[in-house]
């Protein structure tokens, strides 16, 4: 599996950017809502130039967002500094196919006054045959820091419950079941998956499944089950079951992704399962993927 931070990301792009002067002419910069507009800022921000979402664009015949001397039809860079009017860069974070990038040109093209551009489509990450500009090819399996909750690989994984999907309780809650029992309705949730998830793989105890459930419905956590330990909380600090469990669940399972939310149990989860583990604690922050196939270790 492939997967990028935000770091890899402004790293590719600016990269794309700098091996790109050309750029420097362009009338402005068109970003594919949501995740386009990451790149498409970070370029437009690199050559001082004019940025819009897609649908701006189209709803407004052309306007890009004002600037800080108001103007927003980018006429301001137009005239000494070279600007071509007529040149746009569309983007977008990554492109499999090329068929939403193919799609915004033809919204563009279709556009009564917007026809006349012409238009340099064009992703940070591309598989091989999108049929368009990439910074860095990318096939196979990949998911992404920044919409990893929305990724199509999601419907196959395996997520933990407490600092991942809600907060973890506080450390009183340990010591008096009173408080556990009153923060666990009001966890404050951390990371929603918008797609069904495979499982949800919690080291919580069996007598907490109602409490769990309800909270899932409540944030609309959609998974085809749910894994709790059916032990005591005595049993499961002495034999250290929290991974153990998830790692029985992960590694007897057809999922190719377990998303944990502590560092140290997914290093344990990745060395027992060999399979890829997704982390948002990295010991130095951010995420982390545990896999052979993680492209953040390969060489800026």
């Amino acid at each position: 599996m492939r997967f990028a931070t935000y770091k890899d990301l402004v790293r590719d792009t600016l990269a794309w950017a700098d091996a790109n002067p050309r750029w420097r002419t362009l009338r402005g910069v068109v970003g594919v809502p949501r995740c386009g507009m990451l790149p498409a800022g970070i370029v437009a921000t690199r050559y001082d130039l004019p940025l819009a979402d897609l649908e701006h664009f189209l709803l407004t015949g052309g306007r890009f967002y004002p600037a800080r001397h108001g103007r927003a039809d980018g006429a301001f860079w137009a005239g000494d500094r070279g600007k071509a009017e007529n040149r746009l860069l569309v983007l977008d974070d990554s492109s499999v196919t090329g068929a939403t990038l193919k799609w915004a040109a033809a919204e563009l093209r279709g556009h009564a006054g917007l026809s006349g551009h012409q238009l340099e489509l064009g992703a940070v990450y591309g598989a091989a045959g999108c049929g368009h500009a990439c910074a860095k090819p990318i096939d196979g399996p990949r998911i992404f820091e920044w919409n990893w909750t929305r990724a199509a690989v999601m419907t196959e994984a395996m997520v933990d419950m407490d600092g991942l999907l809600c907060e973890d309780p506080p450390p009183e809650a340990a010591r008096d079941p009173r408080v556990y029992a009153a923060w666990l309705p009001a966890a404050r949730p951390r990371f929603l998956p918008t797609r069904r998830v495979r499982a949800v793989v919690s080291a919580r105890l069996e007598e907490h499944r109602q409490q769990t459930q309800e909270w899932l419905a409540r944030w609309e956590v959609l998974h085809d089950e749910l894994c709790l330990l059916d032990c005591t909380a005595e049993e499961r600090g002495d034999l250290n079951l929290h991974a153990r469990h998830k790692i029985h669940h992960y590694g007897q399972s057809a999922s190719g992704l377990f998303v944990e939310s502590d560092h140290r149990q997914a290093a344990e989860i990745h060395a027992a399962t060999r399979k890829a583990v997704l982390c948002p604690a990295g010991p130095c922050g951010g995420f982390r993927l545990l896999d052979p196939g993680d492209m953040s270790k390969e060489p800026a």
